[in-house]
């Protein structure tokens, strides 16, 4: 099967948006993998996981999160997601290649007191820089940033998206813009 017939099947550019569950394969690999049993979907505790595109598991970050629990892994008897060997120990930062980045709109920048992703952070990414007149501006530190989620449901003006990182940019490297696959947290 050629590529294309493989986009075409998983809904053409549609794929490229979609964003699957931790710890999964690459996108090809994942899709012959997967059979769309179910059985991550009904094991993730935060509902992250919802039935996609031919019953294969997408990530919903719109009201909820991930906690890197391994149990969708665990679930998949397929072989489409890999469980870390030892999940209290997995490093969160490498169950997937997604990472958030401030958009316009923020209102720490336009000077309104709110910080409700630093509230929701439990890794510590997200800071705030003084800005002269007062307000501050939102640095989320990207190697700390696991991709969970949890910032983007909690920021009430929707000033926050989840992008993919390049598969040739290590994490801590510099990433423009344009390097970036980038998804809106639709709420």
């Amino acid at each position: 099967m050629d590529v294309d017939r493989r986009a075409f099947l998983r809904g053409g550019d549609r794929a490229q948006s979609t964003i699957r569950p931790p710890y999964s394969l690459d996108e090809i690999s994942f899709f012959d993998a997967c059979t769309a049993c179910s059985r991550c979907i009904d094991v993730c505790p935060t509902n992250l996981l919802v039935e996609g595109h031919l019953g294969r598991p997408e990530v919903d970050f719109s009201n909820s999160y991930c906690t890197f629990c391994g149990d969708c892994a665990a679930a998949c008897k397929d072989g489409a997601l890999v469980a870390p060997a030892f999940p209290e120990q997995a490093d969160p930062t490498l169950a997937w290649p997604l990472k958030v980045q401030v958009q316009s709109g923020c209102l720490e920048a336009q000077g309104t007191t709110c910080r409700a992703c630093d509230s929701s952070c439990e890794y510590g990414a997200m800071r705030f820089r003084p800005q002269k007149g007062g307000g501050s501006t939102l640095i989320i530190d990207q190697d700390k940033c696991t991709g969970c989620g949890e910032c983007l449901s909690s920021c009430p003006v929707h000033a926050l998206s989840i992008y993919t990182l390049p598969a040739d940019k290590p994490a801590g490297s510099e990433i423009s813009s344009s390097d970036l696959s980038q998804k809106e947290c639709a709420q």
